[in-house]
């Protein structure tokens, strides 16, 4: 009775999960609890060392927020059709143009980066200044230093305006669902 127990309150928390994923993760732990069975353990004893407690109100279990926001139905009302209207021209007069902006920076950084390296090597192979090697070899290392961190912190930044861009795109669908 405890297993079934178990395995209708795990469904309900991985409910936001795909039926695929669920599936996976419910044979596993179908699995741990036969292989407890076969080694003599009780039902109770295997579901108290997975971390669970049984509830003294079943009734009382919320989902999680995801499985909620998940399991929303999306209705087609006119005020989302006008809300899905409104964020396209407000995010292609006001949201696209510093979107833009900030992608062509951060290519820029990226390929200027890239370019400092590759004089620093230049500079290395072929110096520029008629100037002992020693000069050269520093000259090159700084520049070479320079466009490492250049580089790194392209990628960084890129990281996070993705990370934003997604943050942004979530509220937009958010928005348009009513939530």
């Amino acid at each position: 009775m405890l297993k079934d127990e178990f395995f209708r309150d795990l469904e309900l928390k991985l409910k936001a999960l795909p039926a695929y994923e669920r599936e996976q993760i419910l044979r596993v732990y179908e699995d741990l609890f036969n292989k407890a069975a076969e080694n003599g353990k009780d039902e109770r004893e295997v579901a108290e060392s997975l971390g669970y407690r049984p509830s003294p109100n079943p009734i009382s279990f919320k989902p999680t927020l995801a499985a909620e926001a998940h399991e929303a139905p999306l209705e087609n009302t006119p005020r989302n059709l006008f809300a899905a209207v409104a964020l396209a021209l407000f995010n292609l007069i006001f949201v696209l143009p510093p979107v833009l902006a900030v992608a062509i920076v951060l290519m820029l950084l990226a390929s200027g980066s890239l370019l400092i390296i590759a004089v620093s090597v230049l500079i290395w192979f072929f110096p520029i200044l008629p100037l002992a090697e020693l000069p050269h070899f520093f000259l090159s290392l700084l520049l070479f230093g320079f466009g490492l961190l250049c580089a790194v912190s392209s990628a960084f930044l890129v990281k996070f305006c993705i990370v934003i861009l997604a943050k942004y795109i979530r509220i937009n669908v958010n928005l348009i669902r009513g939530q």
